[in-house]
C-alpha cells in the first residue's frame, strides 16, 4: 500500500484567513477594520500577522484604496485616526457660520456667543418648545412591549425639528432661515477651506512615521475579488507588500503651522461682523444657500402635517406665545 506523505507548510508560508475578524483593541476600546483581510506568516518558528485594509484616519488615498499594514501598527494608527487641529477649524467654521447666518437675517443678533431670536436667547426658546415636543412624542409613543420587540417592530424616532411647530410664526421663520443657512454643507465645507489645512496625516510606522501607500492593482476591487487576488500571488510565491507604492516619511514638526498662525490672526470680533474670506466665499455659494433655505421651509410643511399630527401637537399660534412672553 502506498502511503501518501502529509503535506505541511514550508518555511515562511503566507496563509490568508479570509473569515478571521481582525478586532484590535486599543486605548480601551475596540476598533473592527471593515472589510479587512488577515494575512498569517508560518513556519521557521515565525508566527506574524499582517493585514489588508483601507485606508485608515486621514490620507491622501482614495477610500477604494487598499493598504498593507503589520498588525502591531494598528492601534497606533487607529489612535491617529483624526487630525488634532479638526476640532479647532470646526469650531471656526461654525462661528462664522453662525455669523454669516445673522447677517442675512433680519430677526436675529449675535450677543457675545449667544443667538437671539425675536422672542430672546436661541438656546432658551428652543428648549422651552423642545419640552412641549418630547413631552408630546412619549405621550403618543410608549415603549414597546415585550411582545413588541419579540415581533422586532421599531419605535418611531423622535424627530428632533419638531420643536418648529411650537416656536411662534416671528421665531420659526428667523429659525428655518437659520437652519437654511447653517445646514448647507458646501457652504459649511467652503467656509473650512478658508483655513489652510493642517498637513496632519494618519501615518503607520513603529520608529519612523511613514505615509499609509496604496497596493498597487488592487483600486476599486471589492474584497471578494481582493481576497482571491491575494491567494494567487501567494500561491505563486510573489511579495504582496512589493505592490504598494513606497512610503515616504512623515515630519511631525510642521504639523498645523499655517492653521495655528490662521487662527491666531483671524480671530472672531466682538461686533459680529463675518470674517472677510467667509463673505466672499459665501457669495459664490448663494444658490446652493437658497436651496437649503427652500428645503428646511418644505421639510417644516412635511412636519407639520404628519410628524405633528402624529404627536397629537398642533402649531402654536404667534398670538398666543406672545401672551406666555407677556407673563
Amino acid at each position: 500500500m502506498r502511503r501518501t506523505k502529509k503535506k505541511t507548510s514550508p518555511p515562511g508560508l503566507c496563509k490568508v484567513n479570509p473569515t478571521v475578524e481582525p478586532t484590535i483593541e486599543t486605548s480601551g476600546f475596540k476598533s473592527k477594520l471593515k472589510s479587512a483581510i488577515v494575512i498569517d506568516l508560518i513556519g521557521n518558528n515565525v508566527n506574524s500577522r499582517s493585514i489588508i485594509h483601507r485606508p485608515i484616519g486621514k490620507t491622501d488615498l482614495a477610500d477604494d484604496d487598499w493598504v498593507f499594514s503589520y498588525t502591531s501598527e494598528i492601534p497606533n494608527m487607529l489612535k491617529r485616526s483624526i487630525d488634532p487641529f479638526e476640532q479647532a477649524i470646526s469650531d471656526w467654521a461654525n462661528a462664522e457660520l453662525n455669523r454669516f447666518a445673522v447677517s442675512k437675517l433680519n430677526g436675529m443678533t449675535l450677543e457675545g456667543t449667544n443667538l437671539r431670536l425675536p422672542s430672546g436667547l436661541r438656546k432658551d426658546v428652543k428648549n422651552a418648545a423642545n419640552i412641549t415636543a418630547k413631552a408630546a412624542y412619549k405621550a403618543t409613543h410608549p415603549p414597546l412591549t415585550e411582545e413588541e420587540r419579540k415581533e422586532k417592530k421599531v419605535r418611531t424616532e423622535f424627530d428632533k425639528d419638531v420643536y418648529l411647530t411650537q416656536l411662534s410664526e416671528k421665531d420659526r421663520k428667523t429659525e428655518l432661515g437659520f437652519l437654511g443657512i447653517t445646514r448647507c454643507q458646501e457652504l459649511r465645507e467652503a467656509i473650512k477651506g478658508v483655513i489652510p489645512p493642517s498637513g496632519f496625516v494618519t501615518t503607520k510606522g513603529d520608529s519612523v512615521p511613514v505615509r499609509q501607500s496604496a497596493i498597487k492593482g488592487l483600486k476599486g476591487l471589492d474584497r471578494d475579488i481582493v481576497l482571491r487576488k491575494l491567494e494567487l500571488s501567494i500561491t505563486s510565491g510573489k511579495a504582496f507588500a512589493e505592490g504598494c507604492d513606497k512610503p515616504t516619511e512623515y515630519k511631525e514638526l510642521e504639523i498645523g503651522t499655517q492653521t495655528k498662525k490662521f487662527l491666531l490672526d483671524n480671530p472672531h470680533t466682538e461686533n459680529g461682523a463675518v470674517n472677510p474670506a467667509v463673505l466672499a466665499i459665501a457669495e459664490k455659494f448663494a444658490g446652493a444657500v437658497n436651496a437649503s433655505v427652500k428645503a428646511e421651509q418644505d421639510k417644516y410643511i412635511a412636519i407639520t402635517t404628519q410628524v405633528a399630527k402624529s404627536y397629537g401637537l398642533t402649531v402654536v399660534p404667534d398670538v398666543e406665545l406672545e401672551k406666555k412672553d407677556d407673563v
